[in-house]
Order: C-alpha cells, then sequence, then structure tokens
C-alpha cells in the first residue's frame, strides 16, 4: 500500500458516514452544516430545509465516489495518482463555499 491509497481510502467512510447521517436525519440534518446553523431560528424557516440537507448528503456521498476512485488509481498507477483527485476536490469545494449563508442557502428559499 502507498501513502495515496492510504489518504484517499481514510476520506470514503468519514465522508459517507456524513453523508448517511444528513440522509437519515433529513430536515433536522440542516442544522449540522455549518452557515445554517448560525442563522436565527425565524431565518432558518425561511428555507427548504429538507433539499437542504439531501444536496449536502448527495455532495459528500460524490466526494466519497471520487476519493474512491483515487484510492483504485493510486493502487493502479501511482501514489501520485492522489495529487489529482485531491486537486478536483479542491475545485468541487470552493466551488461550493459562499462567504455568507444567506448566499450559500438562497437557492433553498422558501
Amino acid at each position: 500500500m502507498n501513502i495515496g491509497f492510504c489518504i484517499c481510502i481514510c476520506l470514503v467512510p468519514i465522508l459517507w458516514l456524513v453523508a448517511a447521517l444528513l440522509a437519515v436525519l433529513k430536515e433536522k440534518g440542516a442544522r449540522l452544516l455549518a452557515g445554517f446553523n448560525a442563522l436565527p431560528a425565524q431565518e432558518q424557516e425561511r428555507y427548504d430545509r429538507r433539499r437542504i440537507a439531501r444536496d449536502a448528503s448527495r455532495q459528500f456521498f460524490y466526494w466519497g465516489l471520487l476519493f474512491l476512485a483515487g484510492a483504485g488509481l493510486c493502487l493502479w498507477i501511482s501514489a501520485y495518482a492522489a495529487i489529482p483527485v485531491y486537486g478536483v476536490w479542491i475545485v468541487l469545494f470552493f466551488k461550493n463555499l459562499h462567504l455568507t449563508a444567506e448566499k450559500a442557502f438562497e437557492k433553498y428559499r422558501l
């Protein structure tokens, strides 16, 4: 085993556990997300919490798939295959990063 494989494969169960937790908790799972939890209770009522939790769950699941594929590539190609996988993940992560909660959750407004 190589370090690229170990790093990628360790993230898979963590990401999938968070995805499963958000999927099981449904509406209540939205409170686990940073930013949404910081909103006042009246403001939280204005958002579709079920969609927020579902989309976040999918996002964590897809990130887990990405790292699982990265672990496979590290086994078959090289330990350096983890570098582009992390590069893709960083792009996906920053694509969905917002500085304010209002901006992050505006598409879920009821």
